[in-house]
């Protein structure tokens, strides 16, 4: 059976989308409500998180955010690292300046100065600008369905 969806709020338009099951419409559905959301990505998932020891730590379970300055993944995507699939469950903007110690533990590191620390060291010239926005990706290990 082929089914047909009107999403008619979506940018002002109306758009249609033909399929054959219902569980394909409500998938397709929400991957435009979230991209109708957030701004289009400036990177791919893939290089959301690189280095091996937030690879690790993210295995671990204790790693479960990463700030970028743009938007490498929208919640609801799986990502894979070293054989293990994360998915994204939050994507928020947030100021520098409002991280606290229990965020730079979600990111890996023991506290706020040592994150901030290593941020300055990786990027040379940088300053430490609590008005900067960045984007905070939510993740955590996806469990078997």
């Amino acid at each position: 059976m082929v089914s047909i969806a009107r999403l008619p709020f979506l940018h002002g338009r109306s758009s249609v989308l033909v399929y054959n099951d219902r569980s394909a419409i409500l998938s397709s559905f929400w991957k435009l409500v979230i991209m109708s959301q957030y701004p289009e990505k400036t990177c791919s998932i893939d290089r959301l998180i690189r280095h091996p020891k937030l690879i690790e730590t993210a295995k671990s379970g204790v790693k479960t955010q990463q700030r970028r300055d743009g938007v490498y993944a929208w919640p609801g995507e799986v990502f894979e690292l070293d054989g293990t699939a994360f998915v994204v469950t939050d994507l928020q903007r947030e100021r520098l300046g409002d991280m606290t110690d229990e965020h730079a533990k979600a990111e890996g590191y023991p506290n706020l100065e040592s994150y901030r620390a290593l941020i300055l060291s990786m990027h040379p010239g940088m300053t430490w600008e609590p008005e900067h926005l960045v984007w905070v990706h939510s993740f955590k290990i996806k469990q078997d369905d």
